[in-house]
């Protein structure tokens, strides 16, 4: 079986600002084509960048926060994601971003991967964002548990940070059998011996390997690192985040945790520096998942399902039904600008 060569950032976004940090994508996507790789993985909502200031302070600051997060969030049909696109199909290269997505007037932690032809073969939105982000961001719909792709290098699927420790979840993606899994997740800061570990990068990196081990397929787990500069800005509006007595939000520099995992759950990357900006590389040999999955497959002979079944509803649930005069019903659907007309818009706007 073949070797593929990934790419996984551990990189700090230009906080909330969506040009700047759409145009750093841009860049890691060149250079991670440049040393060889075929998929490159950004991690949850790389584009702004995570709202880590959700984590601590007063609600009024918050909201006012809020609005810029608001003003640099994505559209799915918008420039940026028309940037990263173009960045994939010149690049040659499949690339996962997470970012923040606004369609009307919420907000959703959204996933695309892009294929190496600037294609979005799969678009899906985090199920239920986890603690103080539903103040910020709306449930995915059922939909969204699609959530594996057929790409030139196999089958690829995606979960954002807390979705790993969904275990029905988990057990659905793992029935679509990835044979790469991208663990989309923020920073993840080193636990302090204080408050809620569950939110250090010790747990994070637990529940990743598990997800590695139980699914049988190669897992990037991808990441941001939060600066000073990065720390300052997430105290905007005089904002003081919560100090790690009390479990919640970063007040240090790094968070990076970016590495790949083997199916069998082992760490096939070196650990880096959680401060360190640098792309980390792994060449997956294939054969690996097989010989796991000899042991274990999970969806496989190695359940029971006369004993035990998931059901799964994916149908979607549109807000709004038109019912017309001759009994048939439509609703409306959002439609994405096709790569082909992007292209030559871009062409255009070169040529003037």
């Amino acid at each position: 079986m073949p070797i593929i060569r990934v790419a996984v950032p551990q990189w700090e976004p230009a906080w909330f600002d969506k040009a700047a940090t759409t145009q750093r994508v841009v860049e890691l996507i060149k250079e991670a084509a440049d040393g060889g790789a075929k998929l490159v993985a950004f991690g949850e909502l790389a584009i702004p960048g995570y709202p880590t200031y959700l984590f601590g302070g007063r609600m009024e600051d918050i909201y006012a926060h809020n609005i810029d997060y608001f003003n640099n969030s994505l559209d799915l049909d918008g420039a940026e994601i028309h940037a990263i696109r173009i960045a994939a199909q010149a690049n040659k290269i499949i690339v996962h971003v997470g970012f923040s997505e606004i369609d009307g007037k919420t907000l959703y932690m959204g996933n695309v991967v892009i294929d190496e032809h600037g294609e979005i073969i799969l678009h899906r939105r985090k199920i239920k964002p986890s603690h103080y982000e539903r103040t910020l961001f709306g449930d995915a719909g059922p939909e969204s548990v699609v959530n594996v792709v057929e790409t030139s290098i196999g089958r690829i699927s995606v979960l954002n940070c807390w979705e790993h420790c969904q275990p029905l979840l988990k057990y659905h993606t793992y029935s679509q059998r990835p044979l790469i899994h991208i663990a989309a997740w923020p920073l993840l800061h080193r636990w302090s011996g204080k408050g809620h570990w569950a939110m250090s990068n010790e747990a994070g990196l637990a529940v990743t390997r598990t997800v590695a081990f139980e699914a049988g397929a190669f897992t990037l787990m991808c990441s941001q690192f939060m600066s000073k500069a990065g720390l300052e800005k997430n105290k905007v509006h005089g904002l003081v985040l919560k100090d790690e007595a009390n479990g919640c939000g970063p007040v240090v520099e790094g968070g990076g945790v970016s590495r790949v995992y083997g199916p069998d759950g082992s760490q096939l990357t070196e650990s880096i520096p959680d401060t360190a900006e640098q792309i980390v590389y792994s060449d997956l040999d294939t054969d690996m998942v097989y010989l796991t999955a000899q042991a274990q497959d999970v969806v496989g002979h190695y359940s029971r399902p006369d004993i035990f079944q998931l059901v799964v509803n994916k149908t979607p649930a549109p807000r709004v039904v038109y019912r017309n005069e001759d009994g048939s019903v439509h609703t409306v659907t959002k439609t994405i600008t096709p790569f082909k007309a992007i292209a030559i818009g871009t062409e255009q706007e070169g040529e003037r």
